[in-house]
């Protein structure tokens, strides 16, 4: 008489959605052999950070990248907030990114600058003791031009024929590259097909017409 015990009663739901059930205790109570307490509860779905992805994961020069967060369910009322990281300087992101209410995902803007050597950059998103990752490749961006020849021989020309030569200019580099001038020196060779300055983006090529047209023998 007067000792007490304490049971624990647990509701671990496997779906969403409302329960009900029944505890029921039975003894030799002089008030009833058996108490019957009704169980309810509802069963719901809590949003936690389930990935983070971005548009690109290589990225040449400076540029902008499409971020994205998302969540196992619905953002609640009030919205989601996740807490975003990069480990390089070269790569800002917003402190936070908030999902809306009802929602499961939101974006975000990665600013990306030059780097004159290839590196690594990992985007963090964090929330809720859940840390999920995104890495992006940052790509040297250098200028590079290449000439298809090294020396150009005419060789005998007769005088006051005019004979020409093509040089090819590519962009070989990460970057574009700016051709300022082209000039020659030398009696008899002059230049032409194409404006200065001209920029070529990697990859593009330009021709130019390198003539000798001699004005005496020798």
């Amino acid at each position: 008489p007067g000792q007490t015990t304490t049971l624990s009663v647990q509701f671990d739901p496997a779906s969403a959605g409302p329960a009900t059930g029944q505890l029921s205790i039975s003894s030799n109570s002089a008030s009833g052999s058996t108490a019957t307490l009704p169980l309810s509860g509802t069963g719901t779905i809590v949003a936690a950070l389930s990935g983070l992805t971005c548009g690109t994961s290589s990225i040449t020069g400076s540029g902008t990248d499409a971020c994205t967060v998302t969540l196992t369910a619905a953002a609640p009322t009030g919205g989601f907030t996740v807490g975003l990281t990069s480990n390089n300087a070269s790569v800002t992101v917003p402190t936070t990114v908030t999902i809306p209410a009802s929602a499961t995902s939101a974006g975000f803007t990665a600013t990306v600058a030059s780097v004159t050597t290839t590196q690594a950059d990992t985007l963090t998103a964090s929330a809720g003791g859940v840390s999920k990752t995104f890495g992006i490749q940052l790509n040297a961006y250098t200028p590079m031009l290449s000439i298809n020849t090294a020396s150009i021989a005419f060789g005998n020309v007769a005088v006051n024929t005019a004979t020409n030569q093509s040089v090819v200019l590519s962009s070989t580099g990460t970057a574009p590259v700016t051709v300022n001038s082209a000039t020659v020196a030398g009696a008899g060779f002059s230049v032409s097909g194409a404006s200065f300055p001209l920029t070529l983006a990697p990859g593009q090529t330009t021709t130019l017409s390198v003539q000798f047209d001699p004005a005496s023998a020798g």
